[in-house]
């Protein structure tokens, strides 16, 4: 924001009203300029905490039961020996080479 060519405009043309002698103009186009600084600061930070609120909903994670402990784990930690738990209809993400015939265990809750 602060690179931003408007923003420098606005600052000059403050300092212009400044050095000329017009206070009440200087300093009102001052206070709108900080006063925009602010709510746009305000505003990146809320979209920041939202983009990271998306990411953590977009990773996939599985119930398993390790050691005795249901955990939550990201999928792509689930190792041979894992005991998958889960709800009606939750989507499991695949886990390439884990879950064979031989060595697939589940545990509905329902």
């Amino acid at each position: 924001m602060l690179m931003e060519p408007m923003f420098a405009l606005l600052v000059l043309a403050a300092s212009l009203y400044l050095v000329l002698g017009d206070l009440t103009e200087g300093l009102t186009l001052f206070v709108f300029v900080l006063a925009v600084l602010a709510l746009t600061f305000y505003q990146e930070g809320k979209s920041e905490a939202a983009i990271d609120a998306l990411r953590q909903l977009s990773q996939p994670f599985a119930q398993v039961m390790r050691d005795g402990q249901r955990t939550s784990v990201p999928s792509r930690e689930v190792v041979v020996g894992d005991v998958f738990s889960s709800l009606r209809a939750t989507v499991l993400p695949p886990t390439p080479g884990c879950c064979t015939r031989t060595n697939c265990k589940w545990m509905s809750l329902c």
